[in-house]
């Protein structure tokens, strides 16, 4: 299984890494994808580096979440079109971060990002029920209280659901391909 955690591990720190940078250079922001915006913004065109985020994200997860979702059960290898869908909107998500500018690219990127969101958790809740369970309210619950102690729960909601999405989902994933 180490085909399937060394890639995840490297998609969960090239996550840590960027939102780290983007928190110490930003603060929190209104969103993950409004990230782009401000690396343009104050970093004169390094919007690129969401986009490369999200890249990094879609090629390390997608190979070992497939092949872990084959192999978790006798019934799942019926449910591989969930990790396929999620992984690859993300792929969308980071191929169309221009979404105040154009309408074509908001239509694409919010319908993405949106597919990513759903179909994540849909995988986490039907493939992984078991551990899902623990590992999502524990998600809510860290997220909430920080969300709550920097005063930017209401704010920035739309970036700390993301972080719950995306934190239980890759927790997910390690999880599974440890056990």
């Amino acid at each position: 299984m180490l085909r399937i955690l060394i890639p995840t591990l490297i998609a969960a720190i090239v996550f840590i890494s960027y939102n780290a940078a983007v928190l110490s250079n930003f603060g929190v922001p209104v969103s993950l994808s409004d990230t782009f915006y401000l690396w343009n913004k104050t970093k004169t065109g390094r919007g690129y580096l969401f986009t490369i985020m999200m890249l990094v994200m879609t090629a390390c997860l997608m190979p070992g979440w497939l092949t872990l979702t084959e192999t978790i059960s006798s019934w799942s290898h019926n449910l591989t079109f969930l990790p396929f869908i999620a992984a690859g909107s993300l792929a969308f998500v980071g191929a169309a971060p221009a979404f105040k500018d154009c309408d074509i690219e908001y239509q694409v990127h919010m319908t993405a990002a949106y597919c990513a969101a759903a179909f994540a958790m849909i995988w986490c809740s039907v493939v992984c029920y078991h551990i899902t369970w623990i590992i999502l309210p524990a998600w809510m619950i860290i997220i909430w209280a920080i969300a709550y102690v920097t005063k930017t729960y209401r704010t920035c909601a739309v970036y700390w659901l993301e972080m719950v999405a995306i934190g239980s989902t890759l927790t997910t994933i390690i999880t599974e391909s440890i056990s």
